[in-house]
């Protein structure tokens, strides 16, 4: 990132009386507006205002989402307490999660749902309407942009359904993590996704609220 451009964005961001801040929770964006108290430049920390809607989802995850023009940025948690938050510089954010046309969620432990590959079941990690994040092993051989049918069990039904491999990310110990993107969904597979993902909002929704 240019010098010039961050110094633009930084005094940009010291300017606004709030900016929007998303931290992802279980995939799910909670969401607060934050204050720019202060920013050092020697140490390249920026001094924020906290809300307490997120101090259950930092747990989870340490990074910070927000917009300036038509880019998404995040900023690293150094620390925070119950009024002030300090975070790293921002950087372009490789994974721009508040662009998501679908909503997504982490699937739950008492209600999984699974993808079945070649007669094997393997648990969901997370999943839309438009897609599905799985761990699957490497040796199944799958390709980027190959176009594979299989089955997706969710809310105690089994549908047949086909998926387009977007990426594959290695893991270690043989394991990769795989992008799956939906291809010629029925509607009636669609509704079932929706309903998991409505439902299993509210169960994070109920999580954070009772923190």
């Amino acid at each position: 990132m240019e010098k010039s451009f961050l110094r633009n964005m930084l005094n940009w961001m010291k300017e606004q009386e709030g900016i929007e801040v998303a931290v992802f929770f279980n995939e799910v964006p909670v969401k607060a507006k934050l204050k720019v108290l202060d920013i050092d430049f020697e140490r390249k920390q920026i001094i924020w205002s906290f809300n307490e809607k997120l101090k259950i989802p930092l747990l989870d995850n340490r990074v910070i989402y927000f917009k300036y023009r038509d880019d998404i940025f995040i900023a690293t948690v150094i620390i925070h307490d119950d009024r002030e938050m300090v975070t790293s510089f921002p950087s372009l954010a490789l994974e721009p999660k508040l662009n998501r046309k679908f909503v997504r969620v982490t699937t739950s432990p008492e209600n999984p749902a699974f993808l079945i590959i070649d007669g094997k079941k393997y648990p969901i990690e997370d999943i839309s309407e438009a897609g599905i994040g799985i761990i699957l092993p490497a040796d199944l051989g799958l390709k980027e942009g190959e176009e594979k049918e299989m089955e997706l069990e969710i809310k105690g039904s089994t549908f047949e359904i086909k998926g387009k491999i977007v990426y594959l990310k290695d893991q270690g110990n043989n394991l990769v993590r795989v992008g799956i993107k939906l291809v010629d969904l029925p509607n009636r597979v669609r509704n079932q996704i929706v309903k998991y993902v409505f439902e299993r909002q509210r169960d994070i929704a109920k999580k954070i609220t009772m923190f």
